[in-house]
């Protein structure tokens, strides 16, 4: 089984509703094949990846939408505080 479907069956047996696995859907087209696999290894390490990760893309979708630029900054700083942890 290649590394999208095992990212995609591992979003689907996940507590997300059917319109965030959608999103995961649209978002993997997106990523490189190259990048999957440490996708797939954040989800197998943390039981709360695929949970955090969603929020965090609805957020920066959400603050793309409005222009929100100040949200936005908000958002990488967060992901630096918790990428240095």
């Amino acid at each position: 089984m290649d590394t999208r479907t095992q990212i995609l069956e591992k979003i689907s047996q996940s507590s997300l509703s059917q319109a965030d696995c959608n999103l995961w859907q649209g978002v993997l087209a997106y990523i490189p094949d190259n990048l999957q696999p440490h996708v797939l290894n954040a989800f197998n390490q943390d039981p709360d990846a695929i949970q955090k990760l969603t929020e965090n893309l609805k957020t920066k979708i959400a603050a793309m939408e409005t222009g929100d630029s100040a949200e936005w900054k908000k958002i990488l700083e967060q992901e630096k505080v918790l990428l240095a942890s």
